[in-house]
């Protein structure tokens, strides 16, 4: 006996449709600023809602590698430094996912 599934996709799903999550476009500064909110000595920073709790993500450029961005986050309450180690970011796709990964679309 088979079960038969809705298919309808969930609201989650739907939110992030717009972006291209294979967008092998490489990440320049000028789409940054398209995305990101500002721009400051720890890189380009977005606000992400973190449940209640502001998270601040940075995506700052490697210092010895042009075009290679790296990623932390900050939570001021409680306060605490995220680094997003073993993972860089060189396609506007790869920043995409990691912005759904966050729940935060754009």
């Amino acid at each position: 006996m088979s079960e038969q599934k809705d298919n309808k996709p969930d609201s989650d799903s739907l939110r992030c449709s717009s972006a291209n999550y294979a967008d092998g476009t490489p990440i320049t500064p000028e789409w940054l600023d398209s995305i990101f909110t500002s721009e400051t000595m720890n890189g380009h920073c977005l606000l992400i809602d973190g449940y209640g709790d502001l998270i601040e993500l940075y995506l700052a450029e490697d210092i010895d590698k042009p075009g290679v961005y790296r990623a932390s986050m900050m939570q001021s309450e409680p306060a605490d430094l995220i680094a997003i180690t073993g993972r860089v970011f060189v396609t506007r796709g790869s920043v995409h996912l990691l912005l759904n990964a966050l729940g935060h679309f754009v």
